[in-house]
C-alpha cells in the first residue's frame, strides 16, 4: 500500500482526494496547512505529497522546499485552481515537484501520476 500525504487549506477539497486515494486502497494522510503536513511527513514514511500552492502561513513552494531538503527523493505533485497558484507551477519544477495538476482534479489524472511516480519506481 502507498502512504500518501495531501496538504490543502480548502477542506473540501483535501477530502476529495483523500476519499478518491482511499477507495484505490492507499494509506492517506490529509493536512489543512503546510506545517501540518511537514509533521506528518516527519513522523510517517511517506510515499508522495500532493500539495496546494495557495495556502496561509506556509505556502507549497516553502513546503516542497522543507519535504525535499530532508527526503531529496519524494515525489511532490503540486495543484492549484487559482491563476495566482498555476504561475507557480514553474517554480514548483524547478524545487523538484515531479507534476502539477490543476483543479479541479481528476481522478484518472491522480491515479496515473501515482502509477508513473511511485509504482514504476518500485518496479
Amino acid at each position: 500500500m502507498t502512504k500518501i500525504l495531501v496538504v490543502d487549506d480548502d477542506k473540501m477539497q483535501c477530502t476529495l482526494i483523500k476519499r478518491i486515494l482511499q477507495k484505490e486502497g492507499h494509506i492517506v494522510y490529509a493536512a489543512t496547512s503546510g506545517n501540518e503536513g511537514l509533521q506528518i511527513a516527519d513522523s510517517k514514511k511517506i510515499d508522495l505529497v500532493f500539495t496546494d500552492i495557495v495556502m496561509p502561513e506556509m505556502d507549497g513552494i516553502e513546503l516542497i522546499r522543507k519535504l525535499l531538503a530532508t527526503n531529496e527523493d519524494l515525489p511532490v505533485v503540486v495543484i492549484s485552481g487559482d491563476d495566482l497558484g498555476k504561475t507557480y507551477f514553474p517554480n514548483a519544477h524547478r524545487l523538484g515537484a515531479k507534476a502539477c495538476l490543476e483543479k479541479p482534479v481528476n481522478k484518472s489524472d491522480i491515479l496515473e501520476l501515482i502509477e508513473q511516480l511511485v509504482f514504476a519506481v518500485k518496479r
